[in-house]
């Protein structure tokens, strides 16, 4: 709750800000070569160009031993001096909202996990002045972009068509679905995968109640882990709502846009998880835990339904699973919906997500679009960037069909240390060809099932609507509203207030900013609406 508060005061500090100008030189620097070797280097090295690029470290890319060699292969071919700034992901947010109200200079935000616009439209940060239009730079700079991208671009263009972003092509856009211990649902005596509130909640007693991991301690198990309060509602609130519940918005009755802590089935979701957090089967710091220590549960054996992105698990679990093949994850089919007349359904999610986003504040703009752009210029490249050093790390099977063998021992050297914005093929990524791989086969396995059609996804009313405060009645409103509706709603969860006390914390909510923003973004989507 504290990161929440800190994150939200930095971002009450923002909307008082004078607006950022941009520091563009009046004339780009024009490309040397294509970058396709060092002997034609894609900026002149004798300008001693440097680009500094925040990002977050992920599982640790920062500190991979084979580093240096990628940095080196990129530099001779780009001409670049690279200057990358790791962030934990559980803290780059409020990273870079510090970077943001200090003014700091920079080049650009690789953003490969959405979690900045997770928090603050695209359009908000180019309206506050903090991103700047790609457009100018898009026919010179990011020519393999644009036609790499496509459609892409609809997903990050501002209200009167700036391109905002690089776009990344999401591996899977169904990631938001749960996963479970399958051995642990064998263990509980089910006949397959839970379909049904009821047999999810056997489910969570036998695991809160057994020793599932064998370990000698019937303690330690944790029957539902979620990430954070964000992706417990990604991957559970359509479970209760419907297609109602697979985004922040839903399209009332009338027409118009809600929250949705409005909905009338929104209660039905928050009891079902102060009964299963009473019961303990929800973990009890919930809504405090980190990523890492998500992780570290998940490699000790303890967790069993976790709310992550589909993959989420595979790399802290491969130990586990390796050491003991009965011990896998599954991916949660569609459990009924206990609200009668609802069609459960999971999160179709957007498939280009925003992920380079260009600083007003970096003098050369066309330089950072440019290093993205190359990573596209050619498939070996783009491997290498992924992957590492061709013939160290990785070789291709069959580069005409884009698939390669990732060599033993090469992703504990190097793992996508300078965040590739997308993988060559924008439709099937590139294909692993080996078979002993852990982590290729889990993905290609999950994946498959995502794709299968079994399982009901929507997408959401309003994924390309692009919001914006600036000029509207909420723009200078304060997130007094929004802290009290996350404080109450974590308070009722965990049984610290009542029923009676989380209505009225609707309601004052309603009072202070929903009824504003019920009104300015049910506008704004018809708006949008109208000239789609």
């Amino acid at each position: 709750m504290k990161k929440v508060l800190s994150i939200l005061l930095v971002l009450s500090l923002l909307v008082s800000l004078p607006l950022l100008t941009a520091v563009a030189a009046e004339e780009p620097i024009p490309l040397f070569g294509t970058g396709s070797s060092p002997e034609d280097p894609l900026f002149d090295p004798a300008l001693g160009l440097t680009l500094t690029v925040y990002t977050t470290n992920g599982w640790g890319e920062d500190s991979k031993p084979d580093n240096t060699l990628v940095k080196e292969y990129i530099e001779a071919h780009t001409g670049l001096t690279l200057n990358f700034v790791y962030t934990a992901i559980d803290n780059f947010v409020e990273k870079m909202n510090l970077v943001f109200v200090s003014g700091e200079a920079y080049d650009v935000v690789s953003d490969g996990s959405g979690l900045i616009v997770a928090t603050r439209p695209l359009q908000s940060l180019y309206d506050d002045g903090l991103i700047i239009d790609l457009t100018p730079y898009m026919d010179t700079y990011g020519k393999n972009v644009t036609k790499y991208l496509g459609e892409g671009y609809d997903y990050t263009r501002g209200t009167n068509g700036e391109l905002l972003s690089i776009a990344k092509r999401v591996s899977n856009n169904r990631g938001n679905t749960p996963t479970i211990r399958a051995d642990w649902v064998e263990q509980a005596g089910l006949s397959g995968l839970p379909t049904t509130i009821k047999e999810l909640e056997t489910y969570f007693e036998y695991v809160k109640n057994n020793d599932c991991n064998g370990n000698g301690d019937a303690t330690d198990e944790i029957p539902y882990l979620p990430s954070n309060w964000l992706n417990l509602g990604n991957c559970m609130e359509g479970i209760f709502l419907g297609k109602d519940g697979i985004g922040k918005n839903y399209l009332g009755e009338d027409g118009n846009v809600y929250r949705d802590i409005n909905h009338p089935l929104y209660m039905s979701f928050l009891d079902t998880l102060r009964s299963w957090y009473e019961k303990g089967y929800l973990y009890p710091e919930f809504f405090t835990v980190t990523s890492s220590q998500v992780n570290d549960l998940v490699s000790a054996d303890r967790a069993g339904l976790l709310n992550q992105w589909y993959s989420g698990q595979v790399r802290p679990f491969q130990a586990v699973e390796e050491a003991d093949t009965t011990k896998h994850y599954e991916l949660l089919p569609n459990i009924e919906s206990p609200n009668e007349g609802v069609q459960t359904t999971y999160s179709e999610g957007t498939p280009y997500q925003p992920s380079v986003l260009v600083s007003t504040t970096s003098e050369h703009p066309e330089v950072g679009i440019a290093y993205f752009d190359w990573m596209l210029s050619d498939p070996t490249i783009n491997a290498s960037i992924w992957n590492g050093i061709e013939g160290l790390h990785w070789e291709w099977f069959d580069e005409e069909e884009l698939t390669f063998t990732t060599l033993p021992g090469g992703e504990e050297r190097y793992f996508k240390g300078f965040q590739a914005v997308c993988q060559w093929d924008a439709k099937d990524q590139f294909i692993y060809a080996n078979p002993a791989d852990y982590i290729s086969i889990k993905y290609d396995h999950y994946l498959n099932i995502l794709n299968s059609g079994e399982t009901d996804y929507y997408e959401a009313f309003d994924l390309k609507v692009p919001y914006v405060k600036v000029g509207t009645d909420l723009e200078f409103m304060s997130n007094d509203a929004e802290t009290l509706l996350e404080e109450s709603i974590i308070s009722y969860i965990i049984g610290t207030i009542d029923r009676d006390a989380m209505t009225s914390a609707v309601t004052e909510y309603n009072a202070i900013y929903g009824d504003v923003y019920s009104k300015v973004y049910t506008e704004q989507y018809n708006t949008w609406l109208a000239n789609r």
